[in-house]
This record gives structure tokens, C-alpha cells and sequence, in this order.
């Protein structure tokens, strides 16, 4: 979203009087994960990879205050934004690694054929399990803003 006024401006044209739009993004500065481990893991193992830099966490990030500044110069008002942390954890790390499915990468990685690709995701599950091979928790920061557009 370059002009992130303007989609707000949108959101605020087809919402009905009095409507409440929320939205939700990742926190600008904090890890984006899986898809940070994902990208690194992917710049490591396949570095002529086209989209090894594809999970840009800067293009889907924002601040409380830019969330906020994009609703109301959208013409929202009670305008709030705030900033959460939660915690996300799959139940074996081989779920978390055939979470890159789902990812820009998928169809890369699906594209290796069967062998290559499943030798890919258990180094993969390998390279995010904690030191007794289990799963490790992720912090995820997002921001969460709502407005409603005046009657």
C-alpha cells in the first residue's frame, strides 16, 4: 500500500454511516515471524533463489501512530491503534516448516520435486527446532487499529 491515506479513504468510502473498520499489520521494527526465519533459511540453502528476498518486513509493516495517521487522514474517527504481542507455537516443527507452503516461497520449494523438497523441509524443521528438538516459541508484535466513519 504506497499511498496508505488513499486505502483508507477507500475503506471509509464503502463502509456504511456510522460503519467500524478494523485492520490489523505486523509491528514496523519487530521479527516477522516465521517468515523472517523463513527467508534467512532460504537465503542460505537456495541463494539463486528469486524470491530469497521476497518477505520485505518493512512493506507489510507499520507503527501505532501510522496506523492511526493512515484512518484518520483517511477521515475516520475514534481512531485507536495499539500495538500487541502474542505468541505463536506449532506442535512439531515440521508443521512450522510446511508453514512455508502458505509463503512466497511455496511454490519454489515445491517446484525442487517430491525428494529435494522433502529433504529441503526437515532441514528446514532441523534449522527451527530449539536444541532438544522441539518447538520454540515465536514473540509476533502487530498493530491493531479500528476507526468509524461518521454518520
Amino acid at each position: 500500500m504506497p499511498d496508505r491515506v488513499a486505502v483508507a479513504r477507500e475503506m471509509r468510502r464503502v463502509l456504511r454511516p456510522g460503519g467500524t473498520v478494523a485492520v490489523a499489520v505486523w509491528a514496523l521494527g519487530e521479527r516477522l515471524e516465521p517468515f523472517d526465519s523463513y527467508a534467512e533459511f532460504v537465503r542460505r540453502n537456495l541463494p539463486d533463489s528469486p524470491f530469497a528476498r521476497a518477505m520485505a518486513g518493512g512493506t507489510l509493516s507499520m507503527t501505532p501512530d501510522g496506523v492511526a495517521a493512515a484512518l484518520a487522514g483517511g477521515g475516520f474517527e475514534q481512531v485507536i491503534a495499539t500495538r500487541e504481542r502474542l505468541t505463536v507455537r506449532w506442535p512439531t516443527p515440521g508443521d512450522e516448516a510446511r508453514g512455508i507452503a502458505g509463503t512466497p516461497f511455496g511454490p519454489e520449494i515445491a517446484s525442487l520435486g517430491p525428494d529435494a523438497a522433502a529433504a529441503l523441509l526437515a532441514d528446514l524443521a532441523g534449522a527451527l527446532a530449539g536444541a532438544d528438538g522441539a518447538t520454540v516459541p515465536h514473540p509476533m508484535t502487530a498493530v491493531f487499529g479500528c476507526g468509524t466513519a461518521a454518520r
